[in-house]
């Protein structure tokens, strides 16, 4: 099977963009409607979704300081066997920057839970800018690193 993609089915709202348009907040032109999702054309990703409920309940509950301007480091995932999942810079991006990048490794196989689980094939790589010791991303492939993917990136929002 092949997934080529999906688009938004708002014919009936006349939209220029093929999607609702939306400010930073995820709130369309009546105020009071958001629309989060694949339907206001954001990346269509796990992540993004629940990043686009965290925009939605800081402007319902919050103090209306998060925002998709505040977005970042938000992981991409491929899920095939063992996902594969990327966040932040590539190490190919970060030389292209010419950033300093000092490349941290680590083989699945020598993860205990990849043991246990018998699923050894894989390999975790984070950049590691080598004047600030900030991470500046990570690419992940192995089983369930989809769980360790969110401590990366908390990791370099906290910074």
């Amino acid at each position: 099977m092949v997934a080529t993609g999906r688009k938004p089915n708002i014919e009936d709202l006349n939209s220029d963009k093929g999607a609702v348009e939306v400010n930073e907040y995820l709130q369309t032109n009546p105020p009071n409607i958001f629309a989060l999702g694949d339907v206001n054309g954001s990346p269509q990703q796990t992540y993004i979704s629940l990043d686009s409920y965290r925009i939605i309940r800081d402007f319902i509950y919050g103090n209306k300081t998060y925002s998709t301007d505040r977005r970042k480091n938000v992981p991409a995932t491929t899920f095939i066997e063992a996902p594969l999942l990327q966040v932040g810079l590539s190490e190919k991006v970060a030389r292209e920057q010419d950033l300093d990048v000092k490349v941290a490794t680590l083989d699945v196989s020598a993860i205990p839970k990849a043991k246990l689980l018998d699923h050894q094939t894989g390999l975790y790589k984070a950049m590691i800018d080598s004047n600030t010791n900030k991470i500046l991303g990570a690419t992940l492939f192995g089983e369930e690193s989809h769980e360790v993917i969110n401590i990366i990136s908390t990791a370099m929002i906290a910074e």
